[in-house]
């Protein structure tokens, strides 16, 4: 409920109804649409993971509701990510780059492809609103979905073999080209 100080004379016929903020009045404030990333770039191989995560992190946006101005803090609260290939994932956790971790590590976004091809990774990012109004914070009942940008990428198969050298040295042995 919203009670500004300014704002809180019950006894004053001309001050307006307090009422709460709904999801509805902070939706016209939605975050910038985030980013997902995916790891190696635009590519992967079938049976090893490929990491997938968002950028999003809490924003802030301004404007007015109920006549007053206010801030409000977008906190991420899940991903769901769409792997292109049938497996939609919802995570509290928004993943995060492979960095010090293993190269191609399981992380809690990643994903492993079952059959090579070309896939679109997509995301939408849900976010809880808290709206500062006249020093008060209020936590909105409720979330925002954001889309966040599609990625193409390509997974390949591999196949290898045991050699005793290069093809430049062995252009004969399997594998090489002929």
């Amino acid at each position: 409920m919203i009670n500004p100080s300014n704002r809180d004379d019950p006894e004053d016929p001309d001050e307006p109804e307090v009422r709460p903020v709904t999801i509805e009045d902070v939706q016209r404030f939605v975050p910038d649409a985030p980013n997902i990333v995916v790891e190696p770039d635009g590519w992967g191989l079938v049976g090893k993971p490929v990491n997938v995560y968002s950028d999003s992190g809490e924003q802030t946006t301004e404007g007015e509701i109920l006549d007053m101005p206010v801030t409000i803090r977008w906190i991420p609260v899940s991903i769901t990510i769409d792997y292109g290939d049938g497996t939609v994932v919802t995570s509290a956790d928004q993943g995060d780059a492979w960095g010090e971790s293993e190269y191609m590590s399981e992380t809690v976004t990643s994903h492993i492809y079952r059959v090579a091809g070309d896939y679109v990774v997509s995301a939408v990012i849900e976010y809880a609103p808290i709206v500062e109004i006249d020093g008060l914070e209020v936590i909105v009942q409720g979330t925002v979905t954001v889309a966040t940008n599609d990625v193409p990428i390509s997974i390949y198969w591999v196949k290898t073999r045991l050699t005793r050298g290069d093809c430049e040295a062995f252009p004969d042995d399997p594998g090489c080209p002929a």
